[in-house]
């Protein structure tokens, strides 16, 4: 992400919503970013996630460099990391080597209900080796989203 393309908020949050999505709820594939009409994308309760032109345009240009290296699993990985630091926050590290899935089907999406509890919510967290905390910021920054 160059200096002309500095994130704003919205897509920070964006990117920190998905990443969470993808890594955490539905697998490190990054199968939500394959289109279709039955894919994971157009589950309804993926249709909060935002950022999907901005991946895709790292990976135009990272293909036009050096095809086949770079997964989108990995951009959007270190997209969000990137936007964070950009944003004032702290630099982590970042696994790579991910590989990409090829299927993605609206049917496999298994996130939470809105109308969960907090303390499901708690524990749902807590089996995915997350906080309370972490529960709140990201849950936070999905409502967020949603909200605007």
């Amino acid at each position: 992400m160059g200096c002309s393309q500095l994130p704003n908020k919205k897509q920070i949050r964006s990117l920190m919503v998905e990443i969470f999505l993808i890594f955490l709820l539905v697998g490190c594939d990054a199968s939500i970013l394959l289109d279709g009409l039955t894919s994971e994308k157009k589950a309804v309760p993926n249709s909060s996630v935002r950022g999907y032109e901005l991946i895709d345009a790292i990976k135009e240009a990272l293909e036009a460099e050096c095809r086949g290296l770079v997964s989108c699993a990995d951009i959007i990985s270190m997209a969000t990391r990137d936007a964070v630091v950009l944003a004032g926050g702290k630099w982590y590290d970042v696994e790579t080597e991910r590989k990409d899935g090829d299927v993605s089907l609206a049917s496999n999406v298994n996130l939470p209900a809105a109308t969960i509890s907090v303390s499901d919510s708690i524990k749902l967290f807590a089996s995915k080796n997350l906080t309370q905390y972490d529960m709140v910021y990201l849950l936070g920054n999905q409502s967020f989203i949603l909200l605007g």
